[in-house]
């Protein structure tokens, strides 16, 4: 079993290395900065947000991917979001949730 510290040093390692967001939107990858990071429990929450100056009208989001230090893919998510006349932002938030389980 995984110890209490060697958890928060793996969660503190993926605060540390997602630096930048590319979204799909309208059929086109965009790259975001990442807005917030932080530890809740036993998950990594990563938020992003679209700004409405960007993107003004109907925005369709169709997947969100998470890139490192080094500008490589971490993770890829398909996701189906679509926003017509926002005025604010639309936020996106990426949970990533650690579990230690035990198979045999």
């Amino acid at each position: 079993m995984l110890t209490g510290w060697a958890m928060r040093s793996l969660k503190d390692f993926v605060i540390g290395t997602i630096i930048f967001a590319m979204l799909r939107i309208n059929g086109r990858l965009e790259r975001f900065n990442i807005h917030n990071k932080r530890i809740v429990g036993e998950s990594v929450i990563i938020d992003v947000l679209i700004d409405s100056v960007r993107f003004p009208g109907e925005v369709f989001l169709s997947e969100i991917q998470l890139f490192d230090v080094h500008g490589e893919l971490w993770l890829a998510k398909p996701v189906e979001l679509s926003k017509e006349g926002f005025s604010e932002g639309i936020f996106c938030r990426i949970t990533l949730t650690f579990v230690e389980r035990m198979e045999e």
